[in-house]
């Protein structure tokens, strides 16, 4: 620092007592806004999703609802989603309580897994039967080694470009057919000992939202908040197919 050569206007002492009183009210906006939740990255909008998805390319993360505190008397915690951000306009969906919504998914899913063993030895069964057909991870790597092949012959002009387009489209269309097929055996009795006593591995997350995320995600995929008050869960593959069982 190069020392002025004019008056000093202000005492030093003042104003070291302005630039800790500056520190304290700056902050970083993603420290500030970001809360350890236990559905972190799991909420998405259902509005956006189901009643008014444009009809475009979209990233993965569109429709994924936003959980942030908020300073309004007390401290709130909502999810809420940002559609304006992403350039397609205000969305209508109000603000949702993280807490209540949490919940909510925690008892139903108590509810939903509570159900008895048979099913789930009978989804295990079925899981078997769909696997005796063929090896499925060899088939989903002999799809992806064809497309390859196929997306290099196209590069080098060697298939015209009707016929890459058709028989890329189907050979996707298989690949994304085997996709939930790739849980294995030992995913599957995972999900089963989890199912056989959630409220009891919930319990032990207790007061960790980290945690308590990791194990969600284990679970959950995407919840959705319907208009009507009512819950829609998409599971991981292991667990869905676990839980046709379960609500048939």
């Amino acid at each position: 620092m190069v020392e002025g050569r004019h008056a000093l206007i202000i005492s030093a002492e003042l104003f070291d007592q302005a630039q800790t009183a500056i520190s304290k009210r700056t902050h970083k906006r993603g420290d500030c806004d970001y809360v350890p939740y236990a559905l972190h990255g799991l909420v998405y909008c259902y509005h956006c999703e189901f009643v008014d998805k444009p009809n475009e390319p979209l990233p993965s993360s569109w429709a994924a609802m936003h959980h942030r505190k908020h300073y309004t008397g007390k401290v709130r915690r909502q999810c809420y989603c940002d559609r304006i951000s992403r350039g397609h306009g205000k969305c209508p969906t109000v603000p949702i309580d993280a807490q209540a919504l949490e919940l909510l998914v925690i008892d139903k899913l108590i509810k939903l897994f509570s159900a008895n063993m048979p099913r789930r030895e009978q989804a295990l069964q079925a899981f078997a039967a769909q696997h005796s057909e063929y090896d499925v991870q060899q088939r989903f790597d002999q799809l992806r080694a064809i497309t390859t092949r196929m997306d290099q012959r196209y590069d080098l002009g060697f298939i015209n470009p009707q016929t890459y387009l058709t028989e890329r489209a189907e050979l996707q269309a298989e690949i994304a057919k085997l996709t939930p097929l790739l849980t294995s055996r030992e995913e599957m009795m995972r999900a089963v000992t989890i199912l056989n006593d959630f409220a009891a591995h919930w319990q032990t997350l207790s007061d960790d939202a980290g945690k308590q995320n990791e194990f969600l995600s284990m679970i959950l995929y995407r919840v959705f908040m319907h208009p009507d008050g009512h819950l829609l869960l998409e599971f991981t593959p292991a667990f869905h197919m676990l839980t046709v069982f379960e609500e048939s």
